[in-house]
């Protein structure tokens, strides 16, 4: 910034005519520029505007190129993303790809950091469109590595959609094209990145051998065994490999470590969602149901967490700085309306802040109550197993002579005690339930209602065709996943029921019509009001007519 008036008034002096020389010394500290940017060392807009400036009037089209990609770069850095793709875009209309010398290596990074722009924003079509571009253009700068990057970072595009089929074909043919230009550890990543959607997909031999070549050569894992730190998510990938193909003791194992190693809440929502998984196919309910709690309230710390995180990039959008360097470029009249708009952003970031801090509010009431929950849980098994320690002793002191009678009387008075100190826990747990229950009861439901999964199913009924087999499963999960005391209450009736009845089970608790369970199970009407009567009596153990089983069905969460 210091030196920023010595340069504005060279570019001043250059407005009117240009020399070779001149030419030369301004191409130089552009160059200089773009040595920082190589190198991730800062630089701000305001260093790069006077050859922007400068390259408009007098640069060619690589010139300009260059210039406003490094003002993008700089902007990106600050966080203002909106004003790094205009930059970026500004850079594309000044190449000529038409001409022989187009530097098309520079081409590809303008849109290769568009597609992070993209990514970050979760504009995953815009984010692939802009990797696509990006390759093909490194690929005509003869930059190979580059090229290859951005072909790899379609897959992670495709990963984001949903699209695993792609992503897999994508990913296994970046890591063969690594592994022929001389970069293996290159190839052991991007092969790491598939493990999982290679198990979601049955790809279990794949799954493994991927495994086995991340494990050797992507460089990340120590002599212990153990990644680099940032990375734990590979364990949660690693042990869905495991629970998918039934090997549930090492998928416990690979659960436990990334709840020990991965600190943040993603990882703590995928340990504890990962064992819960584990026990409910060991018939453990009482332990699955204590992970899916866990889950569930670091879900929640992870959802308040990217909500900050989006209010945070709200607030980078309309910071000062942006409206002070527009301000600088701009007529008194546009400075006249920055000061309105600086009002506003002003009026903007006080309502951030503030919801903001409502969110840290709730998500911290949220944690608390968790903790009080498994602190209480605690003291409730503490104390039984005191009692059953305390019978024991009472026993033993029965049979020995009369004159024990006083310490047996002292065993039963504590025992007493104890058996009052449970009932009064038991009391806590009830109303933390209750109060948990209000808290993520609504949010639930919405979690649901509006899934991938449950819109699948509305579009089958708006165009009566019949779900897949595949769309069934996706939708019995993230049911079980949403709504635990709905599971529980298919769970320990799951023999009592066929396939018909629990598939009607879970359309009836998420809202469908009995004419859209008509289409989706392919039953006549008469037929859906008999198997809800039927679960009426099965459920609850109740006569009446099929309205009343709705109703009790649809006040499960």
């Amino acid at each position: 910034m210091k030196h920023l008036l010595p340069i504005a008034l060279t570019v001043l002096l250059l407005a009117c005519c240009t020399t070779p020389g001149e030419y030369r010394a301004m191409r130089h500290g552009l160059d200089s520029i773009n040595g920082l940017n190589r190198s991730d060392r800062p630089f701000s807009p305001a260093d790069v505007q006077p050859y922007v400036s400068y390259f408009d009037r007098h640069g060619s089209g690589n010139d300009r190129l260059l210039a406003h990609y490094l003002l993008g770069r700089a902007y990106h850095e600050q966080g203002e993303a909106p004003m790094a793709l205009r930059c970026y875009q500004e850079a594309l209309a000044a190449a000529d790809t038409t001409a022989a010398d187009c530097d098309y290596s520079q081409l590809s990074r303008v849109y290769g950091q568009m597609g992070d722009i993209f990514y970050d924003q979760n504009l995953f079509r815009l984010q692939l469109h802009s990797h696509q571009l990006a390759s093909y253009y490194a690929y005509r700068g003869k930059d190979t590595l580059a090229a290859l990057v951005n072909y790899e970072q379609q897959g992670a595009a495709y990963m984001a959609l949903d699209i695993l089929d792609s992503a897999i074909v994508i990913a296994e043919n970046a890591a063969s094209h690594y592994a022929k230009y001389g970069y293996p550890s290159y190839a052991a990543v991007v092969l790491g990145s598939i493990i999982r959607p290679c198990t979601s997909t049955g790809n279990y031999e794949k799954a493994r051998r991927y495994i086995d070549i991340y494990e050797k050569e992507a460089g990340v894992i120590d002599k212990s065994g153990n990644i680099e730190k940032g990375r734990e998510v590979y364990y949660f990938a690693k042990g869905m490999y495991f629970m998918q193909t039934h090997r549930y003791d090492s998928a416990e194992y690979w659960f436990r470590k990334e709840l020990l190693y991965g600190k943040d809440y993603s990882n703590q929502n995928g340990g504890a969602y990962g064992l819960a998984k584990v026990f409910e196919y060991r018939h453990q309910s009482d332990s699955a149901a204590k992970y899916y709690s866990y889950a569930y309230a670091m879900n929640d710390s992870a959802y308040m967490e990217m909500t900050s995180a989006e209010i945070a990039k709200m607030q980078s959008m309309y910071n000062y700085t942006r409206y002070q360097e527009t301000a600088w470029q701009a007529s008194r009249k546009i400075e006249r309306l920055t000061l309105w708009l600086a009002f506003i952003v002003s009026f903007v970031l006080i309502i951030s802040f503030a919801v903001y801090i409502f969110i840290s509010k709730i998500r911290q009431k949220r944690i608390d109550l968790e903790r009080k929950y498994l602190d209480t849980l605690v003291q409730i098994e503490q104390a039984q197993s005191d009692i059953a320690f305390l019978r024991g002793q009472q026993s033993d002191n029965e049979g020995i002579i009369s004159q024990q009678s006083g310490v047996i009387a002292n065993i039963s008075m504590m025992i007493e005690e104890k058996d009052s100190v449970i009932e009064k826990l038991k009391e806590e747990i009830s109303e933390i339930l209750k109060k948990r229950h209000k808290q993520t009861e609504s949010k639930r439901e919405a979690d649901i209602l509006n899934s991938v999964e449950y819109k699948a199913f509305y579009r089958n009924v708006e165009k009566y065709t019949v779900p897949s087999e595949n769309e069934w499963r996706k939708l019995r999960t993230k049911v079980f996943e949403c709504l635990p005391e709905f599971h529980q209450l298919l769970l320990a009736n799951r023999q009592n029921l066929n396939i018909s009845e629990y598939n009607e089970c879970i359309l009836v608790r998420l809202h469908f019509k009995p004419s859209d369970i008509v289409n989706l199970l392919q039953i006549s009407p008469s037929y859906v009001n008999k198997i809800r009567k039927t679960l009426l009596k099965k459920l609850f153990d109740k006569e009446g007519k099929a309205e009343v089983f709705d109703t009790l069905i649809q006040d499960f969460s």
